[in-house]
């Protein structure tokens, strides 16, 4: 305990319990592979797994015949669906990790932006024929920077500019730096952008919070988006220091040239008169402002704007403003602390809480035909939720977003097609478009846990025949809540197997976790909720049922979700500890269920690889599980393979201390740590790196120090210099997990204190 101890006295955040964007490190293994029958024929190979050589042997099979399940009422959804959905645009156009669109003028071409290592450099800008029929896309400029957006010059058509914002190394500063540069380009389609005309316009110190983005104003004039140039908290105060570049809206002209720049200042920007103000800047007190756009017949700049702890925000820039950050955090105090810039703080146009939203995007406003409801709305999303609003303003000056769509994907930036109408980009590749949704809303959907035929009696949680319970190695830290866990595959319908990663799921599957605490009064275990994932449409939803005082049955919590203080129960990990729990939203299901993690957390081969206690005609049977379900024929895609390295229970002291720490991390950890998983930070932590290329050890924190001595996301030998273990032992910002949990897990905390310590000074 003694890093918890330190912790402790170091940070006084413990009674804080706010939740934070997540910095939490996957550290996992690569494993082969062994067959299924060597595995079952060979129980000894066990001792390798984590398993105990002294386990039952006496039967192979938990389960010696599959029953179908057929009671599901889990169908349909219990909310209002929203109006439009997204579908592909251009179903043979796949580009990874593509972060930007946009659209030659005066041509049918279309671009995408794509970066090659986890938000960075390189990049590349290729080219397509704005048609569902396109099948190729050929290259228009690749750089060494990451290239965050791109504008073309109001007069392309007879200069051909075209101006990219990107961030890379500059020789010129010798540092990181965000920069905008001008090409030339060449051809009439498809084009290229000659490397050879690339001239600098402005650049600035940032690594971090880049900005990057731009945007032409009716007037010819252009705006840079310029972010805090860290990755946490605001570290170098540049928020409300007008006299940097950082934390601000630019706005130049680029036709004319100042002494000493490649752009002038134009003469009506807020801040020439004042005292070491930057004359770039237009307005300021900005984070990270993640895609800027102008809308021509409003004349109004637009700026979806990343958070940190608690709140997105979307911005409707004014001339001269002070939109707050790092004092506040959308309309909320952050570090109240701290001076004020020149001017006032005035409010964001609308937020959103990380209930809902994790990493904003900002869009356009919609002037399209296809949707008159949109007209006039400024259309934005989510990169974390996938969720897609649309905000219109009020002739009393108020905004009220409305949700127009929901999806899985990573929403990276919008574009437009050669009809006006919105295009979606999704950093997993695919380009988007909305159309109608015709899904209706089921007034059937079960209100009640005990109408969704999973359960033959909720009193003591038992199952429907045709539901199967099952263990995981490591299982995910829910703040000591005791768990049970059963999957339920629907009829005949069966699994994709993989023998490595989450296994594929059919149509209506549904995966029940359900979660219970001590009693403070008697110390018997009280249910207080039941999560499952159903699998509809092709697209997995999350749905949380509170049970009732009684215990007689459990009710489906509203989409938003809810808090709620268990005055009797007391967290498992610490009985003097009343538990307080969140029911999480819809959306707070899919930020760590989430595409990148493949959906399904649990129900993997690394995960699944152990023995489990089945009951069979009222008999417990413990057996070896992927081979049970094989055995009952769940499988659907045959030559099943099991891990030869699973996972293994993080708690138990036999294993090898590495693995254990392994385990934990891979659990808790690796659904936003992989790459295109969320996590903001650039550790790529997947199952199958190797230690030394996880960016882990030695590494510098992208976001924050915490006041450690020497810091380093972990240092060896060091526990007291590790950022990871920090955020791990503390509640509030910069926790790690931001979700899900409000109670540190103090037996992890002194495992990944022991691995520190045991690597000593390693490299």
């Amino acid at each position: 305990m003694y890093f918890l101890t330190w912790t402790r006295n170091r940070i006084d955040r413990l009674e804080s319990l706010k939740t934070h964007c997540l910095c939490c490190v996957v550290v996992l293994v690569v494993f082969g592979s062994c067959t299924l029958r060597n595995f079952a024929a060979n129980p000894t190979d066990l001792v390798d797994t984590g398993l105990s050589a002294s386990d039952p042997q006496e039967a192979v099979f938990g389960m010696q015949r599959r029953i179908p399940w057929t009671t599901s009422n889990v169908r349909g959804f219990p909310d209002p669906p929203p109006p439009l959905k997204l579908v592909r645009a251009y179903p043979e156009i796949q580009i990874p990790n593509l972060i930007a669109l946009s659209s030659i003028p005066g041509s049918d071409y279309l671009l995408a932006v794509d970066h090659r290592s986890d938000w960075g450099g390189p990049s590349r800008i290729v080219q397509f024929k704005d048609s569902p029929l396109a099948t190729k896309t050929e290259p228009f400029l690749e750089r060494p920077e990451i290239i965050y957006g791109l504008a073309f010059h109001p007069e392309f058509e007879s200069n051909r500019y075209v101006f990219v914002g990107c961030n890379g190394r500059s020789e010129k500063l010798d540092a990181v730096a965000t920069r905008v540069l001008r090409f030339k380009v060449l051809g009439d389609g498809p084009f290229q952008c000659d490397p050879e005309s690339a001239q600098v316009i402005m650049e600035w110190e940032a690594n971090g919070h880049n900005g990057g983005d731009l945007a032409f104003a009716g007037d010819g004039m252009l705006f840079v988006s310029a972010g805090d140039g860290t990755s946490d908290s605001d570290l170098n105060r540049t928020g409300q220091n007008v006299s940097t570049l950082t934390g601000s809206i630019l706005r130049i002209n680029i036709d004319e040239r100042d002494a000493g720049k490649f752009y002038s200042i134009p003469a009506d920007n807020p801040f020439l008169s004042v005292p070491q103000a930057r004359p770039e800047i237009w307005a300021y007190g900005l984070r990270n402002p993640w895609r800027i756009s102008f809308d021509r017949h409003s004349n109004e700049l637009w700026v979806g704007n990343n958070g940190q702890d608690l709140w997105e925000s979307v911005y409707r820039i004014e001339r001269g403003a002070n939109y707050g950050w790092s004092i506040n955090e959308s309309n909320h105090p952050f570090h109240t602390e701290q001076d004020h810039g020149p001017v006032a703080i005035s409010p964001a146009t609308a937020e959103h809480h990380h209930s809902e939203a994790r990493s904003l995007t900002g869009g356009h406003v919609y002037r399209g035909k296809q949707f008159a409801f949109l007209q006039e709305s400024y259309v934005y999303g989510d990169y974390s939720t996938g969720n897609v609003w649309a905000l219109s303003i009020a002739e009393d000056g108020s905004a009220r977003p409305r949700r127009i769509a929901r999806s899985q994907l990573q929403i990276a930036g919008f574009g437009f097609d050669k009809q006006g109408e919105l295009l979606v980009a999704d950093h997993q590749g695919g380009i988007y478009r909305f159309a109608r949704n015709d899904r209706e809303l089921d007034g059937e959907f079960p209100r009640k846990l005990s109408q969704t035929g999973l359960f033959a009696a909720l009193v003591d949680e038992a199952a429907m025949p045709g539901l199967i319970s099952y263990e995981v190695n490591s299982p995910l830290w829910s703040d000591g809540a005791v768990k049970r866990r059963w999957m339920a595959i629907p009829d005949a319908q069966t699994i994709d197997y993989k023998p490595q990663g989450a296994w594929e799921f059919p149509e209506g599957s549904v995966l029940v976790k359900s979660f219970a605490f001590p009693s403070r009064t008697d110390g018997r275990l009280r249910r207080v909720e039941t999560r499952l994932m159903a699998k509809q449409e092709g697209e997995w939803f999350g749905y949380s049922y509170r049970w009732n005082p009684e215990q007689t049955d459990a009710y489906l919590v509203d989409a938003e979700g809810m808090d709620e203080t268990l005055a009797d129960l007391a967290y498992a990990s610490n009985a003097a500890s009343v538990v307080k729990w969140r029911y999480p939203s819809r959306s707070e299901c899919m930020v760590c269920h989430s595409r990148a993690a493949n959906f399904v957390l649990g129900l993997s081969s690394e995960q699944m690889h152990r023995w489990h206690t089945y009951t069979e005609s009222g008999k417990a049977v413990r057996a070896p599980q992927i081979e049970s379900l094989d055995h009952i024929q769940l499988f659907g895609n045959g030559n099943i393979q099991t891990p030869q390295q699973p996972l293994v229970d993080p708690m138990d002291a036999s294993q090898p201390l590495e693995k254990r720490v392994r385990s934990y991390l891979h659990a808790n950890c690796s659904s936003c740590h992989v790459v295109s998983g969320g996590g903001n930070s650039k550790i790529v932590l997947s199952y199958f790196n190797e230690l030394d290329e996880m960016q882990l050890l030695n590494e510098n924190p992208l976001h924050g120090t915490l006041g450690l001595p020497d810091a380093k996301i972990i240092r060896p030998g060091k526990p007291e210099s590790s950022v990871l273990l920090s955020r791990m032992s503390t509640r509030g910002a910069g926790q790690m997990p931001p979700l899900a949990t409000q109670c540190v897990d103090a037996q992890a905390i002194d495992l990944l204190s022991e691995w520190i310590v045991s690597m000593g000074g390693k490299p």
